[in-house]
């Protein structure tokens, strides 16, 4: 036994040893660290007796804390795009805005006319540098014998290297991209190419044959910019090459990003904007009345606040990133409430010590130090179990969230100033009061044991119990509703069949020219059951364009929403029909003939639209012959919109081949045999169609999971502090548990007696959760169009839920003390 007191001590010596030569030695004086010394030694020594009691709370902060140091770490990440960029805060895109054309559920738009960085640049002296980005991607790319099919090639002015930073590997910044036909590449492509040759000079062939030249490298753009390019040809060049008109106003197709010069406000820019619009494009191509503005978007907000159309990268949106972090100073704060619970629960055991020590001289800083000093230590191994588990998690949470997170302290030095910062807020936060309460009690009450915890205090803990839960009440539901949501999502008849269908992409010109004969070969295989080809699939119509139709009025001003088909397109998605009939090659349809949707009449004013006819880009005129009825032609998350279908699968850009369930494995490998025969260029791709609509609500999903996990994590450091509580109370009032129980009080009457303030806590905590929570998924619910409505059943399910795990979470203190032997309560006395 001497032995291991020994052993022990030493080891507590040695863990003070190492703190000290850490935090303390450098930071405070001999006398001062004496004392701190002794403080932290009283402190092991109470954690070392007390084994459950430190194992719950470091079980309570340290999940709060790891939780808090990943989300912070997201939202950190997500803040700091763009940043790298020296001039970040004077680098500005242009978007536009049209005030009648809503697109997506939006006006604004990421994509500008090509004339417009110039005109910039040449009117405005503010304007340092503009350049203008074309997304080219996808796109074969020849290096010797060998063709590349690239995802990221954008074409771009060479003043696009003043505005950006680029970190230069090889060739001379100044050059890049100044003559014709003149190429940039990261450096992983050009090792990619080149291998360990030197690149510049080198020639690539874009779209497999018009050269290009080498004449810089760069290095790879960082993982936290909001675009991303991998292949920099001159702009011009390849414009021309892909035959687009570069002084069309009419044409936005391109984004355009300014430098301006130090001192400019971009205000004062904006509001010249008009006269830039009436001066090349009102007067000069006679446009009609101006009906676009445009705006400036700052560099570091692109990432976090833009909701633009056909933007250049992934967004994120910055009121995810508050509603994150939010939830994360939430969970840590329940922790340090879990931490306070617990330890005021403690504190029934600590009165006679708190009396000798204050007997012998003890003053009530130096007890409140050694309080502190537990907290401390608590906070500081659950601070760095909290570190270990968040490396071991971060590539999970960093593949889940979707972005590159690394934690590099080289690199990232201020963290551990951040972790020091957490200690001392959590040491301080969550001891103070335990530490507060238990060195203010006289030292005759403690030692009489007179001391109790009732009036004020009990009344602090219950409200830190109802907080605790009302945090998890307002979790729950949430989860409930999320869930309730995605549920309906993914079992919603959204008008169109999704199973069993692969989609298979088109970039060969050849193959489309004898798309009709790789059809037929596909029909040919066993299994298949449908084959169409499309330029959209019915869960994504993404062209939108303005209609006429013979006998039009003047003030009529109207979209559609527009895909070219096949006649095999409405029977292999089951779309259904409302009046007329599908499209039939053996009725002699063809690029003449039209469906439209109900929505569609609808917007006609049309109650009979079979026979009648609408104008075509190309002036002819295109005959209605089926109304299908309304479908959701895009996520649950936008309205259903008036639709045209037109029979023209010359436009296609995928087929889409249906099949039997059993036979997909051998379909899908006859397939691409199949694909090969008509197609050796460019790869076999394709993609299942169910996972392109779930794509669609991939955020939602997330949002799921992250509300599942928080949760869950909330309601566990809650129970934890419910927990406290009732052990407290059981443990004062064991003596009239024993008097009722020898009144013929029974084990339930008993339990009931015990639990019921806390269920009342529960109740409380519901009640203001309710509206909070409501208030909450209203707004989340209002970014869909269709959604499942926020009834009463929600509610009482959630109430039953708190009920249950708080009823859990008590049931056995309660029942434990009901059972007790009466006789061994009283005999304490």
């Amino acid at each position: 036994m001497t032995e291991t007191r020994l052993a022990k001590a030493y080891t507590t010596n040695n863990l003070l040893r190492a703190t000290f030569s850490i935090f303390g030695s450098t930071l405070v004086n001999q006398p001062v660290q004496i004392m701190l010394k002794n403080y932290l030694t009283t402190a092991f020594r109470n954690l070392s007796r007390n084994k459950s009691y430190f194992f719950l709370n470091l079980l309570g902060l340290t999940s709060g804390l790891t939780v808090f140091i990943l989300i912070t770490l997201y939202v950190q990440y997500e803040f700091s795009f763009d940043s790298y960029n020296i001039n970040k805060d004077r680098i500005f895109r242009v978007v536009k805005e049209d005030v009648d054309n809503y697109y997506m559920g939006t006006n604004r738009f990421g994509v500008t006319p090509a004339p417009l960085g110039p005109a910039l640049m040449d009117e405005y002296p503010e304007v340092e540098y503009a350049t203008r980005i074309a997304t080219v991607g996808n796109r074969l790319i020849g290096v010797g014998e060998e063709s590349f099919l690239e995802p990221s090639i954008h074409g771009a002015d060479p003043e696009a290297f003043r505005i950006f930073t680029f970190s230069a590997v090889a060739g001379n910044p100044e050059n890049f991209l100044n003559g014709k036909n003149t190429a940039v590449l990261t450096q992983s492509i050009a090792t990619k190419y080149f291998g360990d040759r030197n690149p510049i000079g080198e020639i690539i062939r874009y779209r497999g044959e018009h050269p290009f030249t080498v004449t810089g490298v760069i290095a790879d753009m960082p993982n936290n910019s909001h675009f991303r390019m991998d292949i920099i040809l001159d702009y011009v060049s390849v414009m021309e090459i892909d035959g687009r008109d570069l002084n069309q106003w009419g044409s936005n197709s391109f984004y355009t990003y300014l430098l301006l010069r130090k001192g400019a406000d971009p205000k004062s820019m904006e509001a010249k904007f008009p006269a830039l619009r009436e001066k090349y494009v009102e007067a000069h191509d006679k446009w009609g009345p101006q009906s676009t503005t445009y705006h400036l978007e700052a560099l570091p907000w692109i990432h976090l606040n833009s909701k633009v159309n056909f933007d250049i990268g992934t967004t994120t949106d910055i009121k995810r990133l508050y509603i994150s972090m939010s939830i994360a100073f939430l969970i840590l704060i329940i922790a340090c409430i879990n931490y306070i619970n617990l330890a005021t629960a403690k504190a029934l055991t600590r009165w006679k010590e708190v009396g000798v020590r204050k007997s012998i001289g003890a003053q009530r800083q130096n007890l409140m130090g050694q309080f502190l000093g537990e907290s401390f230590l608590v906070a500081l191994a659950s601070l760095l179990i909290a570190i270990l588990c968040t490396h071991v998690v971060l590539p999970s949470f960093a593949e889940f969230v979707g972005q590159k997170i690394t934690l590099n302290y080289a690199a990232q030095p201020l963290w551990i100033g951040f972790y020091v910062l957490l200690v001392i807020f959590i040491a301080t936060g969550a001891g103070f009061y335990p530490a507060f309460m238990l060195s203010s009690v006289r030292p005759v009450a403690a030692l009489k044991g007179t001391v109790g915890l009732g009036g004020g205090r009990t009344t602090l803990r219950n409200l830190l119990v109802v907080a605790q839960f009302a945090i998890s009440g307002i979790l729950i539901i949430c989860t409930v509703i999320v869930a309730s949501q995605m549920n309906y999502i993914h079992s919603k008849d959204m008008g169109f069949v999704r199973g069993q269908i692969v989609l298979i992409r088109l970039r060969d010109a050849q193959l489309v020219k004898k798309l009709d004969v790789f059809k037929n070969e596909l029909k040919r295989i066993p299994g298949v059951t449908h084959v169409s080809a499309a330029s959209s699939m019915p869960n994504n119509i993404t062209s939108n364009n303005g209609v006429k139709w013979p006998g039009m009025p003047d003030d009529a001003d109207l979209s559609l929403y527009t895909a070219n088909v096949d006649e095999d397109y409405i029977n292999l998605f089951e779309l259904r029909l409302a009046a007329g009939r599908s499209f039939d090659l053996s009725q002699g349809d063809g690029a003449r003939t039209m469906m439209i949707n109900e929505s569609a009449a609808k917007a006609l004013g049309w109650d009979d639209p079979i026979g009648k006819e609408m104008i075509t880009w190309s002036n002819d005129t295109a005959k209605i012959i089926g109304v299908l009825k309304d479908y959701n032609q895009h996520s649950l998350h936008l309205g259903i919109e008036p639709l045209q279908f037109f029979f023209s699968p010359g436009w296609a850009s995928q087929v889409a081949v249906r099949m039997e369930a059993d036979k997909r494995e051998s379909v899908m490998a006859a397939i691409e045999n199949t694909y090969k025969l008509f197609s050796q260029q460019y790869p076999f791709e394709y993609t299942w169609f169910d996972e392109v609509v779930n794509q669609q609500y991939i955020n939602d999903q997330k949002t799921a999971t992250m509300a599942n996990w928080s949760t869950l994590l909330t309601v566990l450091i809650a129970c934890l502090g419910l927990y406290g509580l009732a052990m407290h109370s059981t443990e004062q009032r064991l003596k009239e548990v024993g008097i009722r129980k020898i009144l013929g009080a029974s084990v339930g009457g008993l339990m009931l007696l015990l639990s019921r303030t806390f269920l009342g806590l529960v109740v409380i905590a519901f009640v203001i959760a309710t509206p909070a929570a409501y208030w909450m998924m209203s707004g989340w619910l209002d970014n869909f169009a269709f959604h499942v409505p926020i009834d009463v059943s929600v509610f009482v399910l959630s109430l039953l839920a708190m009920l249950l795990i708080g009823g859990l979470t008590i049931g056995y203190l309660t029942l434990h003390a009901a059972r007790k032997n009466p006789v061994e309560v009283l005999k304490v006395e």
